[in-house]
């Protein structure tokens, strides 16, 4: 059994189907920007590892997305970050 360092719950904006595209995006956005493994300032990115460098780029790219097959595309690359950091997201 995998274990995780990390956890993302992205539960709450993930599936709402009350909230637009737009706003499922940025709320998703802002959930990993307040992960324990978000770089908390640019001095600290300075100093961190290519794999936090990722994460950064790729939620950075996924606030761009514009529609949904963007934004899955980008989703992918996310979940597999994840995977290799041992980091669990949650959607459900």
């Amino acid at each position: 059994m995998p274990k995780w360092k990390h956890q993302v719950n992205v539960k709450a904006s993930f599936h709402n189907d009350d909230m637009t595209f737009t706003q499922r995006r940025d709320a998703i956005c802002k959930t990993f920007r307040k992960a324990p493994f978000w770089p908390k300032d640019h001095e600290e990115l300075e100093r961190a590892d290519a794999e936090t460098w990722r994460i950064w780029e790729l939620v950075d790219e996924l606030a761009d997305t514009e529609g949904e097959d963007e934004f899955d595309w980008v989703w992918d690359e996310i979940y597999d970050w994840a995977d290799r950091n041992r980091v669990w997201i949650a959607t459900f």
